[in-house]
């Protein structure tokens, strides 16, 4: 089992820039001398902002988000004042920089490479040249992309809009917004590049104390273990190399030498005819959900051993099986950790 105390949080902090594109549209009326007139407004406007919060990990299944964001704005506000005739009395067009405070939460769902999302959102704006102030509830659709779901773009329709100080205006408006989290940069699986330069030979519980000693003492994790041919340590064959996956699929990667760890396993398979049967094991680490990992593993072993067979293993010496995260080789405390989590082991059944 895995230590519950030394799981990754399902949140991660959020904190990004904003690109925002906001409209606002009012109408309302105001005593004109004798009469009531109407009076329309529109403020057009575009500008960045900053944003932070939380968000649930990149794993599929269910998403949620909550930030907090302020953005400045450049662009044209246009006011006009006509009487129950419709003739325009005052019209006043300028440019204007509004401010704005928004809050947000949202929640959807999160699919292998892409999250589709809906959300409601507060939006407090304010005129940096008079007093104009407005605020609104609006719900929202987003989408999000990239690794970690480092890109967000979001879609708002205000249905109404309340102005201090008036009372009988009405009025709504949109916003389209871009946001870019930073801490997706750092949150992105295999962050580090020194992962790739560990060479996992998926050894016997008596070479744990290896990484154990890695893990303990970081930084630099350089562990370079012997260049041993293959062989049958325990139960296991011990090989060279790390077996390679892309991002959330069972895909083996062909730039990184993967394949050439499959040949040397192939090969002494081939040459072992004794050993019968043989478990090919796919293990994650513990960030998503336990049924998404077990069936990712179950996928990656099932990737190997349809690897071996086109390499001219038998069928039938071969069975494939995944553990998702609950057999981990060492605590999942930091990304070195969990990268030597995520590996495939060949455990001999029979021989």
């Amino acid at each position: 089992m895995v230590d519950l105390a030394n799981r990754v949080s399902p949140l991660r902090f959020s904190l990004g820039v904003t690109a925002e594109a906001l409209g606002l549209r009012w109408q309302g009326e105001q005593p004109c001398g004798v009469r009531v007139c109407d009076t329309r407004g529109e403020v057009n406007a575009f500008g960045p902002g900053l944003a932070l919060g939380f968000a649930t990990t990149q794993a599929p299944g269910f998403l949620f988000e909550a930030r907090l964001g302020l953005s400045y704005h450049w662009g044209s506000r246009t006011e006009a004042t006509a009487n129950s005739s419709g003739l325009v009395l005052a019209e006043n067009h300028r440019d204007d920089a509004l401010w704005s405070l928004n809050a947000h939460l949202g929640m959807g769902v999160n699919l292998q490479s892409v999250a589709f999302y809906a959300f409601g959102e507060f939006l407090y704006a304010g005129s940096v040249v008079d007093s104009l102030r407005a605020y609104t509830l609006s719900p929202g659709f987003g989408i999000s992309f990239g690794p970690n779901r480092l890109f967000n773009l979001e879609a708002s329709y205000f249905p109404f809009l309340v102005r201090e100080g008036a009372t009988e205006d009405k009025g709504g408006g949109f916003v389209v917004r871009a946001y870019l989290d930073f801490m997706a940069l750092l949150n992105r699986p295999n962050s580090d590049p020194r992962v790739d330069r560990v060479l996992i030979q998926n050894p016997p519980p008596q070479n744990l104390r290896i990484y154990q000693t890695v893990v303990a003492n970081p930084p630099p994790l350089e562990v370079q273990v012997s260049r041993v041919p293959v062989r049958v340590v325990g139960n296991f064959i011990q090989y060279v190399g790390r077996i390679h996956f892309h991002y959330n699929s069972a895909l083996i990667r062909e730039d990184d030498g993967s394949f050439a760890a499959i040949d040397q396993v192939a090969a002494f398979l081939r040459g072992h005819p004794e050993i019968r049967r043989l478990e090919v094991q796919g293990h994650t680490d513990d960030q998503g959900p336990d049924p998404y990992n077990d069936n990712l593993s179950r996928r990656r072993a099932s990737a190997v051993r349809r690897a071996l067979i086109d390499r001219g293993v038998a069928p039938d010496r071969l069975s494939a099986i995944g553990y998702g995260e609950h057999r981990p080789m060492v605590q999942n405390r930091s990304p070195e950790t969990r990268a030597l989590n995520r590996r495939v082991e060949f455990h001999v059944l029979e021989r």
